[in-house]
């Protein structure tokens, strides 16, 4: 859940400032009150924990380590895991109207890659081909 909430965050963020560009107070309030309910629902904490998890007693430790011994050698573990948190997939995202890059596509069948153009790249104003480019050549006569 850690990932999602940094990126629904800074997703959130982006949208707010760009909503309110001339207001960062305003900007923080909206995603403040857009991200709590998220976050505190993240941030619930089992019944227990953290003690349960952080024992002060040898005994308490040696319990601990049993416990996660036998959860990890019967299988059940993977089971726990998957039931841990609220799914990514309940995160609600807003549409803030972003533009999609040029220079990504969609395929037909809704995967992401870079869109297929010439054999030249243009990063800046230098243009990386498979040709051999003069700034290449200069490049390596400055090294020798």
């Amino acid at each position: 859940m850690g990932t999602t909430l940094a990126f629904c965050g800074a997703y959130n963020l982006a949208g707010s400032l760009i909503h309110h560009p001339n207001d960062h107070a305003a900007a923080f309030d909206a995603y403040e009150r857009r991200m709590r309910p998220v976050v505190d629902r993240a941030q619930k904490l089992a019944p227990g924990m953290p003690y349960l998890i952080n024992p002060e007693t040898a005994w308490g430790v040696w319990m601990l380590h049993a416990i996660v011994f036998v959860l990890g050698w019967s299988g059940l573990m993977n089971l726990l895991v998957r039931f841990k948190g609220p799914p990514a997939n309940t995160v609600p995202v807003e549409e803030y109207g972003f533009k999609q890059l040029p220079e990504w596509m969609e395929s037909a069948d809704g995967e992401f890659s870079p869109r297929k153009s010439d054999s030249a790249t243009t990063f800046g104003s230098d243009t990386i081909s498979g040709e051999k480019d003069s700034w290449q050549g200069n490049l390596i006569g400055a090294t020798r």
